[in-house]
């Protein structure tokens, strides 16, 4: 049983120092979809958070850059988008001869509505601007300053502590921020916020009641004051003791 609770403590451990140890560096994670031929794309989510850079992917296909709000380049990243991959419905094999005997029609190959890809550029506090330029020309910009934070007093769906004073560390923005901070936070899960595990284990003080008096029952006297006591009758029979041995000496003198 001793073993068991060892084992999992140690595996408490190990996933916050995993989940710590991944936290290296602020990043703006984005989720950008594209239609099959990149004509079109959509910004469909991002949000301020710690984690990984993405790295290069080359030779890649396009340039993403990250821009402040007059222009200034502030990181650049190349990606490769790829297309879709598509849907066939195989022939029909006649499994005795093997040959075809049906023929797949234009209706059975399709390609899925949109791709979705997903980047990790760092964070700036500065950052307004995303623009993603593909090598044939085609180039896209998505405004992202206002919804890292809008300022508005409520922390809106994008929004979290990294890029938004609207947010509170010790409140929901679905971000995992699971620093030793003195702040439980509630996006972690179960074990992985050191401060969530302190609070968890935080013994609760329990008050100290006086019990109360049964009428006519003595209260019980306080130790130090029967020490008192003890003092005061022995300092009273050593007086009456002295008094004594000189009234004696006196009558022998007389």
């Amino acid at each position: 049983m001793a073993s068991h609770r060892v084992l999992c403590i140690l595996f408490l451990f190990f996933l916050l120092f995993t989940s710590t140890g991944s936290y290296t560096a602020k990043i703006i994670k984005l989720s950008v979809s594209y239609d099959a031929n990149f004509q079109s794309l959509e910004l469909q989510e991002l949000k301020a958070m710690y984690g990984y850079v993405s790295a290069e992917e080359l030779p890649g296909n396009a340039t993403l850059r990250l821009l402040s709000d007059n222009d200034k380049p502030l990181y650049e990243l190349r990606v490769a988008f790829t297309e879709p991959i598509f849907v066939v419905n195989p022939p029909l094999v006649d499994v005795d001869t093997n040959e075809v005997v049906g023929s797949q029609g234009a209706e059975s190959t399709r390609y899925p509505e949109k791709g979705i890809k997903e980047i990790n550029v760092p964070y700036y506090e500065n950052a307004a601007l995303i623009e993603i330029a593909f090598d044939d020309g085609k180039e896209t910009r998505f405004f992202i300053a206002n919804r890292l934070c809008n300022n508005n007093g409520v922390c809106d769906a994008e929004e979290s502590t990294v890029s938004c004073g609207d947010c509170k560390p010790d409140k929901p923005d679905n971000v995992c921020i699971a620093f030793d901070d003195n702040i439980c936070d509630p996006d972690c899960a179960l074990g992985v916020d050191i401060d969530c595990i302190r609070q968890q284990t935080k013994p609760t003080p329990i008050p100290l009641q006086t019990p109360a008096e049964t009428p006519g029952e003595q209260k019980p006297m306080p130790r130090q004051e029967g020490i008192n006591l003890i003092y005061c009758g022995l300092a009273v029979v050593m007086l009456l003791i002295a008094l004594v041995v000189v009234y004696y000496r006196k009558i022998k003198g007389d």
